[in-house]
């Protein structure tokens, strides 16, 4: 997923992203590996091959590692295929699934 509104772009303090999980068509989430570059976020799980959900810092407490290079942190979020509304302030992370 690419990020709109990071200028300059993500950083991850920590040797990896935390924070994201997916899930398929069952709603069951699995945590992910998550990669950085840049404003984008490529985020992947062997357990969902074909994610229909994603999720960042989606708890009570949430220990996450994302910033922008601003040094302002990626607040939590819940982005799912039906959810088009949230959308707005990403590029399609499911266009090549559609």
């Amino acid at each position: 997923m690419k990020f709109k509104f990071v200028e300059g772009g993500l950083t991850v303090k920590g040797d990896k992203v935390k924070g994201f999980a997916v899930a398929g068509k069952n709603k069951v989430y699995y945590w992910a590996d998550a990669k950085v570059s840049g404003d984008t976020v490529t985020v992947s799980s062997d357990k969902v091959p074909e994610p229909e959900s994603i999720r960042f810092g989606w708890s009570n407490n949430p220990e996450i590692n994302l910033f922008g290079k601003n040094g302002m942190p990626v607040m939590p979020f819940r982005l799912e295929k039906r959810l088009r509304n949230i959308s707005q302030f990403f590029e399609s992370a499911f266009k090549s699934r559609e």
